[in-house]
């Protein structure tokens, strides 16, 4: 099939979520970059660094066909997993927070778990691809699915990342519940997955206490119930204009994670209710092009790809914002696109070039 445009709409989506996000890095950032390393920018520097090897990545996803991913799919896999239990190694992993999550190589810092998401999503498109005429077996095709999310649980388990445990279980549901499978499959794996996330959370007093707070933010505000509680003051300070950019006052040191996290509070604050809902419309509109591209894509794989990266960058973001505004327990999620962090911007600028080169290749132009 000869390639045509690719879609205009994700395109300019791409830059306005490129722009925003490290608008609101540099924001949130200010004023511990001014304390801490008497510099304003010294975060938006380091995330710009990031950007630069994030634009590489998307470039190169976008031009490579892809197809190529299918036919890699099982190294990527491996590579995929051998990332993630390089963190328990011992001189590369790094600890912080009580948490086992990144891989430190001379003076860069990764997080593995956030590339894992794509290759995962890729992995598993071809996967269920290749055996879509033999969906009904369920010892061909839900076992695999089930021994791979295992492994996955138990090294995410390990590293005390629930945040990213929970996006990996919905792409990879949502993955296999597009693939075709019958619904007592799904009924089935849903329900073991629920199980295996209550067990998780009763194993780790800490998780419980976060739904104990999440239940009951009040019971402890200089606590456990310390940031959610900051972050809602923080939106509901923005009323319905906001109080303008840059002129957040819960960035002085009163709200945790302003520029991880807790960064939709941020732009809340200082856009209010028009802001935000500007926001949740433009990813609207993403989540929207993104299905439509699936719909439009002429087989079973480049359908599966295009849903899981839409679903994975989509949900994140519902979820996070979600998180910070109490409507779900806190996890640690980051916003795509908006988050201080190197992995999670490159990984989601990678899937975003190849969503791209998805829609060059639709049945219709998407």
């Amino acid at each position: 099939m000869r390639p045509h445009k690719p879609n205009k709409t994700l395109i300019v989506l791409f830059a306005a979520f490129l722009a925003l996000g490290l608008f609101s890095v540099f924001d949130a950032s200010s004023v511990k970059g001014e304390i801490s390393y008497n510099d304003p920018a010294f975060y938006l520097k380091r995330q710009l660094i990031w950007f630069v090897a994030g634009v590489a990545a998307f470039f190169v996803a976008y031009t490579v066909h892809h197809s190529f991913w299918k036919k890699l799919s099982l190294l990527i896999i491996i590579g995929g997993f051998g990332l993630m239990l390089l963190v328990f190694a011992p001189g590369i992993g790094l600890s912080l927070k009580g948490a086992t999550r990144w891989i430190h190589i001379g003076p860069v810092s990764l997080q593995p778990a956030e590339f894992f998401k794509l290759a995962l999503i890729m992995y598993l498109a071809s996967f269920f691809s290749k055996h879509q005429m033999r969906l009904n077996n369920f010892a061909e095709t839900t076992v695999p699915f089930l021994v791979i999310m295992g492994a996955a649980t138990g090294i995410l388990a390990a590293q005390r990342s629930l945040g990213v445990l929970i996006i990996v279980a919905f792409i990879a549901l949502v993955i296999y519940f597009l693939s075709g499978v019958p619904i007592r499959y799904i009924f089935i794996t849903s329900f073991i997955c629920v199980g295996l996330f209550a067990l998780l959370i009763l194993v780790e007093p800490y998780r419980m206490q976060r739904i104990m707070t999440f239940l009951n933010p009040a019971q402890d505000t200089l606590g456990s119930g310390y940031q959610i509680n900051q972050a809602l003051i923080s939106i509901g300070s923005g009323g319905k204009w906001g109080v303008g950019l840059g002129h957040s006052r819960q960035k002085f040191s009163f709200l945790p994670e302003t520029m991880g996290d807790s960064i939709f509070a941020l732009w809340a604050e200082e856009t209010g209710f028009v802001g935000s809902t500007g926001l949740l419309m433009m990813l609207g509109l993403f989540v929207w092009r993104g299905l439509h591209i699936a719909r439009q894509s002429k087989d079973l794989y480049a359908k599966l790809l295009a849903s899981g990266i839409t679903c994975w960058i989509g949900g994140q973001f519902l979820f996070n914002i979600a998180a910070i505004s109490g409507l779900v327990p806190l996890s640690g999620i980051p916003l795509p696109f908006f988050s201080y962090g190197g992995s999670a911007l490159i990984s989601v600028m990678a899937a975003y070039g190849i969503l791209l080169n998805l829609s060059r290749y639709t049945v219709k132009r998407a």
